[in-house]
């Protein structure tokens, strides 16, 4: 018999408790300090080519991250994972980007009809299985440069099924659902320039979201497109809006901008 609670467990009590729900069981929240999205575009310095891997404002996180897999959400790590003093040596590793189920954990599901848990669990929205529902914790210590202090650092996670909670250095930075968006969080405040920074990752199988994702398609968990943290100055044009349009009997154009 098992003498301790899960943190996924522990949190579930401790937010009935008032009154709330956990966020990937709570259809009123989507995100949590996520950035508004946005088209896809990288802004560059002056004079550098228009290669952001060759960017002095870019830093790549794709590659070989630690990781944890359990095979059902009550069984989530507890909390202190995310700090820099946990030990992972234990822990397996995740290339990202890289989905679970072709890397060697759990088994890739096709469904035409239907939703991925049916024979395990009825139907009960917004609530979503912890049987079979599984998670995956990531963790990886970069060097962000001594040159971005006084920047704004900006976290890209390309797509991350089916949701995506965010840790830097035992902070928690944000949370977002939308899987096959692009998910951007503000971890200013979080990282330390010039040293070694912890980003850990926490990703759902499925969330409430997977019920609006009942599609003719594989069922894939993970990080499927590119990951990067990126600088920009905190002065700067943050949103521009260009229009085209054409004058004198179209003979003439005009293009205009709104910042």
């Amino acid at each position: 018999m098992k003498h301790s609670l899960s943190s996924s467990l522990l949190l579930t009590i401790a937010l009935a408790a008032q009154g709330k729900s956990p966020e990937w069981a709570d259809p009123g929240v989507n995100e949590i300090n996520r950035m508004p999205m946005r088209t896809s575009h990288f802004a560059y310095r002056d004079g550098e080519p228009h290669d952001k891997a060759a960017s002095a404002n870019f830093l790549n996180l794709d590659g070989k991250w630690k990781f944890k897999f359990v095979e059902n959400r009550d069984e989530r790590p507890s909390e202190d994972v995310f700090s820099k003093e946990y030990d992972d040596t234990s822990w397996g590793t995740m290339q990202v980007p890289g989905m679970w189920e072709l890397n060697g954990y759990g088994s890739p599901m096709y469904l035409n009809v239907g939703y991925p848990w049916r024979g395990n669990f009825r139907n009960n929205p917004p609530i979503t299985p912890d049987k079979e529902n599984a998670v995956g914790t990531y963790r990886l210590s970069i060097t962000v440069p001594a040159e971005w202090e006084g920047k704004d650092v900006i976290a890209h996670f390309g797509s991350a099924t089916s949701n995506l909670a965010v840790w830097v250095n035992g902070k928690r930075a944000g949370y977002g659902e939308d899987s096959k968006l692009a998910q951007e969080f503000d971890v200013t405040p979080y990282i330390i320039p010039g040293n070694k920074n912890l980003i850990a990752l926490q990703v759902d199988r499925w969330c409430d979201g997977t019920y609006l994702e009942d599609q003719d398609f594989f069922r894939f968990a993970g990080l499927a497109r590119e990951n990067y943290l990126y600088a920009r100055e905190k002065n700067r044009v943050e949103d521009i809006r260009v229009n085209g349009d054409l004058t004198n009997n179209y003979t003439d154009g005009r293009l205009y901008y709104e910042a």
